[in-house]
């Protein structure tokens, strides 16, 4: 039966004479106050639509259904006893309505609201389908909203938390993001695509919606939306690693999605500055949060963080947070200077994690390297240290080769061997104290008779290939001084004398070793002597004894100063 004589008879009950009548209340019911002028145009292509010649305006389907209190469905249906699959509006009609209130009773209908997301009608068609068709925004929201409707990129599938079975696959998951982003509905598209399962599930993986190119690029050229990804979460690490971690620590997480929306940003910089800016600022404002909250998940100060490309921040294989990076194909002649300061400062606050201050682990210092191998670590700031650098490049001296200082980092030549943790031989505590011995003299040759001092002699800032000096390095607190001063650390860190149980003859003989090496006369043996009382009562006197720490190197500062009240004399009289 065509649909002209189902609408004629349809008329008839209902008294109305003519199709322009009849389009006079469609326009109504559609809000149209030019109804009868429009239904004067229209009747001649209403007409043509009745018999077939042209698709019936879908514009037209609520209206009709209101007017003649009858499904759509049946009306549009070939078979005059059609039997929908389930009673009341329908399918198409709740979708065409567009409204958040109709998809409710739709819903209600059953016992279980989310069935609605299962039901197909007549056509073998569900409510996907015809909020597509009829970019019903409405029904997205109240699925997202009542239904907790979200998509999983593992499966690239929408699914409910109350039910485990996936729906709406392939294409149509395209079209559901198409129609809330024609609408720019940030609060919903944010919830239905949240992306933090990509934490979790495949981040690279090209099948599901985030590594589309069109997907993202969409979410640039919107505003709502855009602007709804500037988020951040906090997770219990166990929940994100899969319960690797305990459940007490926190870890900060930016939207994953960011940092593909500023890779594909910087593709064309000039289109996209105000976003690239806006997500430059969001890693200013929020990194540090990211990177505090990292840190203390470092709760046996171990310091082995990574950041990745993704943006993840990595402690030991496990993953506590996540940032904007940067990459250096991001710096390019298109940007503006703007860009390039905002980029220099995120490289700065993300390079901080990697090059902190931390305690030592088992009394080793640990070394932070960037992808290439060469050490980084933080500019100290300290003009001497690099003056230090260029002065003695070209002497062959085991000092760290400073390859780049940039965005508060500096880039060392990777440094060779491992730092000594336990007690040194003689043939160690020879090298150091012939490269003290080099380091002095070349430097007084520079200085008009003063020498670079290093200023934190210890066992963690030296490194030995066996037992040969390959390294020198943390230079913080190199200044210009006296030659008494680091002789004065090597004595206190390197002849025993610190040691509690300590043999006070083998102490004796290892600093006299230690004088000898390095060619030291009788005043030389003074001024070390002299320096290093006066250099521990100085240390002593800045404790805090409410430190248990501090209270511990009070009693091994007082073995050493007992030691030198005794043996001064001695320790000079020999080398007469």
């Amino acid at each position: 039966m065509y649909i002209k004589e189902k609408i004629d008879r349809l008329m008839q009950n209902s008294k109305i004479e003519t199709y322009k009548d009849l389009l006079i209340k469609i326009y109504r019911q559609l809000g149209d106050e030019s109804a009868y002028d429009k239904a004067e145009r229209e009747k001649g292509n209403f007409t043509k639509m009745l018999k077939g010649e042209r698709e019936l305006n879908s514009k037209y389907y609520i209206p009709l259904e209101r007017i003649f209190d009858i499904r759509i469905a049946d009306l549009l249906s070939d078979d005059s006893n059609v039997k929908p699959f389930y009673r009341s509006r329908g399918l198409r009609y709740t979708a065409a309505t567009n409204s958040y209130e109709e998809f409710a009773n739709l819903a209600a209908e059953t016992s279980d609201d989310n069935s609605v997301m299962f039901y197909t009608d007549e056509y073998s068609k569900g409510i996907f389908d015809y909020i597509i068709e009829f970019r019903a925004t409405n029904g997205i929201r109240y699925l997202v909203n009542e239904c907790s409707l979200h998509y999983e990129c593992s499966m690239n599938s929408f699914r409910s938390p109350e039910n485990t079975t996936c729906f709406c696959y392939g294409e149509n998951i395209d079209k559901i993001a198409d129609v809330l982003f024609e609408a720019d509905d940030g609060e919903t598209f944010t919830k239905l695509f949240h992306a933090y399962d990509m934490l979790t599930n495949y981040y690279d993986d090209q099948r599901h919606v985030y590594g589309k190119e069109t997907f993202i690029k969409k979410i640039l050229d919107s505003t709502d939306i855009f602007n709804k990804y500037l988020a951040k979460k906090e997770y219990a690490i166990s929940e994100i690693n899969h319960g690797f971690q305990n459940d007490k620590c926190l870890g900060l997480f930016i939207n994953p999605i960011l940092n593909k929306q500023l890779e594909l940003a910087f593709d064309d910089p000039i289109k996209y500055e105000k976003k690239i800016i806006a997500i430059l600022d969001y890693g200013i404002e929020n990194n540090p949060k990211v990177i505090d909250l990292a840190i203390e998940c470092d709760e046996n100060g171990i310091n082995t963080f990574a950041i990745k490309d993704n943006g993840s921040v990595d402690l030991r294989y496990v993953l506590c947070g996540s940032v904007i990076v940067i990459k250096d194909e991001y710096i390019n002649t298109d940007i503006t200077s703007e860009m390039r300061e905002k980029i220099s400062a995120i490289k700065e606050i993300n390079n901080r994690i990697l090059v902190r201050d931390n305690n030592d682990f088992i009394g080793l210092k640990r070394l932070q390297r960037n992808k290439s191998g060469n050490v980084i670590k933080l500019h100290t700031n300290n003009s001497v240290e690099y003056e230090m650098y260029a002065n003695l490049e070209k002497v062959d001296l085991p000092i760290p080769k400073l390859l780049s200082t940039q965005d508060g980092v500096d880039e060392f030549e990777n440094y060779k061997g491992s730092n000594a943790a336990y007690r040194h031989s003689y043939d160690m505590i020879a090298e150091i104290a012939e490269f003290l011995k080099k380091l002095h003299i070349e430097s007084a040759k520079r200085l008009n008779g003063q020498v670079y001092v290093h200023g934190d002699l210890n066992g963690k800032n030296l490194y030995f290939n066996n037992n040969s000096l390959s390294c020198v390095v943390n230079w913080d607190a190199c200044h210009i001084g006296n030659v008494y001063e680091d002789l004065s650390d090597l004595i206190l860190n390197f002849s025993g004398v610190a040691d509690r149980f300590r043999n006070n003859s083998d102490v004796i003989d290892a600093i006299e070793y230690i004088f000898e090496v390095y060619g030291a006369d009788q005043k030389l043996i003074e001024d070390v002597i002299c320096f290093t009382k006066e250099h521990i009562t100085n240390i002593v006197s800045k404790l805090d004894f409410s430190l248990e720490q501090d209270i511990q190197r009070y009693e091994t500062l007082k073995w050493c100063e007992t030691f030198f009240d005794i043996y001064s004399q001695q320790l000079v009289e020999v080398e007469e």
